[in-house]
């Protein structure tokens, strides 16, 4: 079985937008490939709301009636929730096929209701769905559960908490998007009387104009066929040229298996929690710098790095010959980007990543190997903060760069194609071994799974990334905490008080984002423990926080020299 969804088509100038097709029940039906930016991975969203017991027993809130009328209400205005994806037969791609029949009825493992009796448990859940059976599949891209959690008697009777949990390939949305399906779901379901704004007032076929891939959407398509595919040509030969100094570099040490059905990833999610008046001050020396926390972020991760490999190298973790090479490297960093913005104008959709390259990692060359400081160096002594600000605004060029080359949607795609090729030849790969090996009765044993991704770029023409960095920027304006929306104080119905993300990771994958609700900001890590463990990507997120604090968390910075 596939443990994620593979999402792969190849560059096309003419990839064809929304055909009509026949569907289930003799039901209008339109079908689409997925497209160059789809997604592979699966992502859990946990919102923790509370709604009266009045409300819940005279409004019936959360009957199973009235959710399954707010999730039906939210597919049919975000019709890619009822989507499924087919496999074309000669295995040359996947397609979305979107139909009436999916759009207007709720399947019976589509809503889930569950009743908890603690936060463990809550827990245990998530991590049954990050790392068990894959609960998603080719014909259910997305799963809703509501949560009852009676916990002990708390210090507000009258109010029950409840948890949503959305369960969806990524492959049909993105952080944004997502964001936009709870938004709407929770009104819906506010409103079990009044919801008349969010019924449809165009037809499917309109309604699919709203999801269509990047591909479509790429501004150069108003050219000729002819300068489009020499657009792309002149982008793939600049790519190439960026592309040679994309070399050496290194990530946080980690134990790499062969993927195998027995030993697949197992996914953490790791927090660190920044206090309020400490985020504000963060912000403040952003603004005065001119730069945005994102812009910092690279920089504050390879501190970080830098922390975490001082100690190991000082404990005799790490040989003379691997901490040598280590500090002579670059260190990379990947992270996806908003791109709706600069696509068509008449149509704003989807996201990509761009490559950050810094310097090598700071070392504290004064401390002699075997020092106590040596384990835990100060940051005075690993960069200053003149110097500090310097890799800032290196990482803020070179995404600038990326958003305002001319060619940078055409870039975009050619980013993209080399992982949706590798993951559609290892998944093809996969099936036909564990085909194979399950009719001689092995049960898939010994079933390698593609290449590796290196830990250290020992050859000077491999790179190897350090991990991927994100910013979620503020929830909190684009999920208000209270339901339904534009209604009167007395009709707060339902009241969120916390968001919080998951994702079920790939082989040795670390990927860190940062997020803001209810002036909350949290740190997040989301890790493959069977690659790095279960200390040290704790102890690199404490360092990240640390780091947050002395660089930022003062007002010193915008006068910072070199």
């Amino acid at each position: 079985m596939l443990r994620h969804a593979v999402c792969c088509t190849f560059h096309r100038t003419t990839m064809p937008p929304w055909t009509r097709v026949q569907g289930l029940n003799q039901d209008e039906a339109f079908t689409r490939p997925l497209g160059v930016c789809s997604g592979i991975s699966d992502t859990l969203l946990q919102v923790t709301f509370e709604t009266s017991a009045s409300d819940v027993s005279s409004l019936g809130l959360l009957s199973s009636q009235n959710v399954a009328r707010a999730w039906l209400a939210t597919k049919k205005l975000h019709p890619l929730l009822g989507a499924r994806v087919h496999e074309r037969p000669d295995a040359s791609g996947l397609d979305f096929v979107v139909d009436e029949a999916h759009l207007n009825a709720v399947s019976s493992d589509e809503i889930m209701f569950e009743t908890l009796q603690s936060d463990e448990e809550a827990c245990a859940l998530v991590d049954k769905l990050m790392n068990g059976s894959r609960r998603l599949a080719m014909g259910q891209l997305v799963r809703l559960w509501i949560i009852s959690l009676h916990r002990s008697p708390s210090t507000s009777p009258s109010s029950t908490s409840y948890q949503l949990f959305l369960y969806m390939g990524h492959s049909i949305h993105d952080g944004v998007a997502q964001t936009t399906i709870v938004r709407t779901f929770f009104d819906i379901l506010a409103r079990p009387s009044s919801s008349d704004m969010y019924i449809p007032k165009d037809n499917l076929e309109t309604r699919l104009m709203l999801h269509l891939p990047m591909d479509d959407l790429n501004p150069s398509r108003k050219y000729s066929i002819a300068r489009q595919r020499w657009r792309f040509a002149i982008a793939q030969v600049v790519h190439s040229n960026k592309a040679a100094a994309w070399k050496g570099g290194h990530a946080l040490p980690r134990t790499i298996t062969p993927l195998r059905p027995e030993n697949l990833p197992l996914s953490r999610t790791f927090r660190h929690q920044l206090s309020e008046e400490l985020v504000n001050r963060v912000l403040k020396s952003c603004r005065q710098a001119g730069i945005t926390f994102g812009h910092a972020l690279p920089v504050l991760v390879q501190l970080a790095y830098a922390r975490i490999l001082h100690r190991l190298y000082a404990q005799g973790a790490l040989s003379e010959a691997e901490w040598t090479h280590r500090i002579a490297q670059p260190m990379h960093f990947s992270g996806p980007l908003n791109l709706r913005p600069y696509l068509d104008p008449e149509w704003l959709a989807t996201g990509e990543r761009a490559v950050n390259t810094l310097p090598a990692m700071p070392v504290a060359r004064t401390l002699p190997r075997g020092s106590l400081a040596l384990e835990n160096p100060p940051f005075d002594t690993l960069l200053s903060k003149g110097r500090f600000l310097h890799r800032c605004r290196i990482a803020k060029k070179q995404t600038s760069d990326f958003l305002n080359h001319p060619l940078q949607t055409e870039f975009a795609q050619i980013l993209r194609l080399p992982k949706l090729r590798k993951a559609r030849s290892n998944a093809l790969n996969w099936r036909t071994q564990l085909a194979a090996t399950r009719t001689k009765g092995t049960q898939g044993r010994n079933l390698p799974l593609g290449t590796t991704v290196p830990e250290i770029a020992l050859d000077e023409h491999i790179m190897a990334m350090s991990n991927s960095c994100s910013t979620l920027g503020d929830l909190t304006t684009k999920v208000p905490a209270e339901y339904p929306l534009n209604g009167p104080p007395s009709l707060g119905r339902l009241r969120l008080s916390s968001i919080r993300h998951y994702l079920r990771c790939r082989s040795a994958e670390l990927y860190l984002t940062s997020v803001s609700y209810r002036h909350k900001l949290q740190l997040v890590a989301f890790c493959d423990t069977r690659a790095y463990g279960e200390t040290l990507v704790p102890e690199w997120l404490s360092n990240l926080g640390q780091a947050i604090e002395w660089y930022l968390g003062g007002t010193e910075i915008q006068t910072a020299r070199l």
